[in-house]
């Protein structure tokens, strides 16, 4: 009798230590199950698979199309430890206080090694000895996310990325929703637009006009363009440079004059902008371009159809408005592109909207 008790005590034991084992198994399967599924994995513009093990918490960034795209986010301030000097100095960008790392194309690795960021953010082809740098900061645990956000055809896949490293899925989903709309209401306002109908357009730089000198923008080797190139193709026009070897060649009054464009757009960086109060600046190099004896023989100088424009990096569809509207105001006449850009400011970057955009005045 003693010894089938023995026996019957043995067996129960042996169940429950088994079910014990199957317990902690299935534990250690959830466990390593949720671990897995807090993981975040994305791809970035230069094709690396970046493994987050969570949302990121702390971020360095060195490009200010992302820094732009963080604010349409509402990712908080203290989720940012570094900027570039670029972003640094953006007043509408309000990163005034947030510590220096140096330039975007030259950052000072050590300062954002010893901010300890999660990450840092830049963009493709941020700088040269990009790869040696990237091991630096991976070697002592700080990921290098590079995002192409200025590129036009790259900006929704970037944005997204962001959204979903910071858990901003929603905002970045309403956002390119108003996003979309605005490049769909641009394009439906130029469809019936016919090839030969199309303006041919040079686009130059201001700051290499007052030396002289006139630089523009091909096609370039990225897959959707230049900034400038795709700019214009948003609003219509063709670009006389697309097809020049370099993405940014300096070019010649003579080959200018065999050209013949019909629009100039001068792309400004200090003339306009969200810190001038007024036109003065612009219109000065507007002068200068009509005044030139070559330019003036041109279609664009002999209609006087030279349209002064701020660079706007992060929003070349707006950028696409203001040249539409200069160059087909009819096509373009219930399109307002700076009450676009106002909505923009406010409701997006949540920021007062003022400054100066474009010259002439819209």
């Amino acid at each position: 009798m003693m010894r089938k008790v023995g026996r019957l005590s043995f067996v129960i034991v042996l169940i429950l230590l088994m079910c014990i084992a199957a317990g902690c198994g299935e534990n250690d399967e959830q466990a390593v199950g949720e671990s897995d599924k807090n993981e975040i994995t994305i791809i970035d513009s230069s094709g690396a698979e970046i493994v987050l093990p969570d949302k990121l918490s702390k971020v360095a960034v060195l490009n200010p199309p992302a820094a732009e795209v963080l604010r349409i986010l509402q990712v908080p301030d203290e989720a940012i430890v570094g900027v570039s000097d670029s972003i640094q100095k953006n007043e509408y960008l309000g990163f005034e206080s947030i510590e220096s790392i140096g330039s975007s194309s030259t950052p000072n690795i050590e300062k954002i090694i010893e901010l300890k960021p999660d990450a840092v953010i830049t963009q493709g082809k941020w700088l040269t000895g990009s790869d040696e740098i990237r091991a630096k900061l991976e070697s002592v645990g700080i990921q290098v996310i590079a995002l192409d956000i200025h590129q036009i055809e790259k900006y929704d896949e970037c944005m997204n990325s962001l959204a979903k490293v910071f858990g901003k899925e929603k905002r970045a989903a309403d956002f390119l929703k108003w996003k979309s709309e605005q490049e769909k209401k641009l394009s439906d306002r130029l469809k019936s637009l016919k090839q030969e109908e199309k303006k041919r357009v040079l686009q130059l730089y201001a700051n290499k006009l007052v030396k002289n000198e006139f630089q523009t923008s091909s096609k370039g080797e990225q897959a959707g363009g230049t900034g400038p190139d795709q700019q214009i193709n948003m609003a219509g026009g063709i670009n006389v440079a697309k097809d020049l070897e370099q993405d940014y060649p300096t070019v010649s009054v003579e080959w200018i004059l065999q050209q013949n464009p019909d629009v100039l757009l001068i792309t400004s960086y200090d003339e306009l902008g969200y810190t001038v109060a007024n036109y003065d600046a612009a219109s000065k190099v507007r002068d200068l371009v009509l005044s030139n004896k070559a330019i003036a023989q041109t279609n664009a100088g002999k209609n006087k159809q030279v349209i002064v424009n701020a660079s706007m990096a992060s929003t070349p569809y707006i950028n696409a408005m203001f040249l539409a509207k200069g160059i087909y105001p009819e096509l373009m006449k219930d399109v307002e592109p700076q009450n676009v850009l106002k909505e923009y400011f406010e409701k997006w970057l949540g920021v007062p909207f003022k400054g100066c955009w474009v010259y002439p005045e819209q």
